[in-house]
């Protein structure tokens, strides 16, 4: 098992012990949850669990290169190296890395998805965040039938950069052709609602077609649940979304319907990280 220094196991341990007995012929993928200062928590599912053989390949965010079977094990990693204080010991390093990485293979479209995320967890430069985004979905877009493990991420994050830079139509323009290739996404549709929003606040004249939608994809992520997939953010299809619900009925005078939502908005008590 592969642990970073910003990680720790928290759950798990039986099933690692159980695997001493498995043949190692598979990567085995762990859940990692990130905690962010706001109280986000993302969970991505990284291979973590190796076969002696497999090695890593890249100058940063290296990954395993192998062409073994995955599976998902039940463990789960805590990691804060998303928190503000580490961010800022180690954001200058992971940039220039990046940049050093990119200027080496600018076809990469995982290292440009990587320089776009580093661009906006940093919260500067959001164009620059979207040209990243954008180069990395022009090598990989349209999302197929069986998209890289962080091209949900990719998708998720460059409508909301796009949206966060005032660019709220091309950003709805594109989350309506990647809508069927993530459909089964609450992040997905979590962030299209909340783009829809921004959209109606910024054009008026619209916002009679658009409040209805905005409704009913955040009903639908509470009707998904929480998504398994990588780069999702715990709550999207809970409490997160029912949150936003709640001030959403109530800014309309709705209030047996925000009382309604007012339950499962709710956050779940969290769990001890260390």
């Amino acid at each position: 098992m592969v642990l970073d220094a910003d990680e720790w196991l928290v759950a798990g341990a039986d099933q690692l012990g159980e695997l001493r007995s498995t043949i190692p012929d598979f990567v085995g993928l762990v859940a990692v949850e990130s905690e962010t200062d706001a109280g986000a928590v993302g969970v991505s599912w990284q291979g973590r669990l190796l076969p002696s053989a497999v090695r890593y390949a890249g100058r940063i965010h290296e990954q395993p290169v192998h062409d073994l079977a995955q599976g998902r094990v039940d463990v789960h990693i805590a990691h804060d190296g998303y928190l503000a204080a580490q961010q800022e010991r180690k954001q200058d390093r992971n940039r220039r890395l990046l940049l050093l990485a990119v200027a080496e293979d600018r076809e990469n479209a995982y290292l440009r998805y990587q320089l776009g995320r580093d661009h906006e967890v940093a919260g500067r430069w959001p164009e620059a965040a979207v040209r990243e985004y954008a180069a990395a979905y022009s090598l990989t877009a349209p999302t197929g039938g069986d998209p890289h493990s962080w091209q949900h991420a990719l998708v998720t994050r460059y409508v909301w950069s796009l949206a966060e830079c005032g660019r709220t139509q091309e950003a709805v323009d594109l989350a309506e052709v990647e809508l069927p290739h993530w459909d089964h996404s609450a992040d997905f549709w979590f962030g299209l609602g909340s783009v829809l929003l921004r959209h109606a606040l910024a054009h008026p004249e619209a916002a009679t077609g658009l409040l209805p939608k905005i409704e009913f994809w955040w009903l639908r992520c509470l009707e998904l649940g929480d998504s398994p997939l990588p780069g999702s953010v715990v709550g999207r299809g809970s409490h997160l979304a029912a949150q936003n619900l709640v001030v959403f009925y109530e800014s309309q005078g709705r209030g047996a319907d925000a009382d309604l939502s007012r339950p499962a908005a709710l956050p779940p008590t969290p769990r001890a990280l260390r």
